[in-house]
């Protein structure tokens, strides 16, 4: 993976970047910016479809969204309209935008049928909701084939009736390596990582990653309100699992 230096008129870069004049994406390469200030430059590559449970199940919960969006009245999607409204999201390179009203639908619809409730057609509240001030350790019981994760999770009393969303990476390896945010996984099934918010210990079965003691993964909780609106996260890029006693 090479590094590069950027000069004026460009600060920084991210993305595919095709060569000027070529045919297809074979000479184009895809920029990454990192949390050092460099770009990191690797090869453009097109993946696969394994089909794996997980592409079938989101493939299944994006088509039943599509269906009710098809079936919002005139005035639910102004409504919806005026919740992007209120809305404010960052993107990459430190940017923020406003997302479309379809994004809010697509949004909240999911977080609402991976923890198995009904589709909306109706915008919900956008309350707010505490914030974990950070996630202080984890630890694995190394089961096999499946690991109890124990969460300690430190912050203010959470807000009645909303949810956490919990992901996590795979071994990252060293203790020094930054965990990268398309590196995050669910490590549950159904629900698909989303319980009741909770500080203190609180208790996952990992089923579809690998995670043990002795390792270093990063952690990652979306907090969505009690309307499935996500209104902050905590994170971290880098903790040792311990093993639980």
């Amino acid at each position: 993976m090479a590094i590069a230096r950027l000069i004026a008129p460009f600060s920084s870069v991210s993305g595919k970047i095709t060569a000027p004049g070529s045919v297809g994406s074979t000479s184009a390469v895809v920029a990454m910016p990192d949390q050092f200030g460099r770009t990191l430059l690797r090869a453009y590559t097109r993946g696969v479809q394994p089909n794996t449970i997980q592409q079938v199940q989101a493939r299944s919960i994006l088509s039943s969204i599509s269906e009710g969006m098809a079936s919002l009245s005139q005035a639910q999607l102004e409504a919806w309209q005026a919740l992007a409204l209120e809305i404010t999201l960052n993107a990459r390179l430190g940017q923020t935008f406003k997302p479309t009203w379809a994004q809010i639908f697509q949004t909240v619809n999911s977080y609402r049928v991976q923890n198995a409730q009904s589709i909306i057609l109706n915008p919900p509240t956008t309350e707010g909701a505490a914030v974990p001030t950070r996630i202080a350790a984890i630890s694995s019981d190394d089961g096999a084939p499946d690991q109890v994760l124990s969460i300690t999770v430190e912050g203010p009393t959470v807000t009645a009736g909303s949810f956490y969303r919990y992901r996590f990476t795979r071994n990252l390896g060293t203790g020094q390596r930054r965990a990268r945010s398309n590196e995050f996984r669910y490590a549950t099934t159904t629900p698909l990582g989303i319980i009741a918010a909770a500080t203190g210990v609180v208790t996952l079965t990992a089923t579809t990653l690998n995670i043990f003691s002795a390792t270093n993964i990063g952690v990652e909780i979306l907090v969505l309100n009690s309307g499935y609106v996500p209104v902050g996260r905590a994170l971290t890029n880098n903790i040792a699992v311990t093993e639980t006693v």
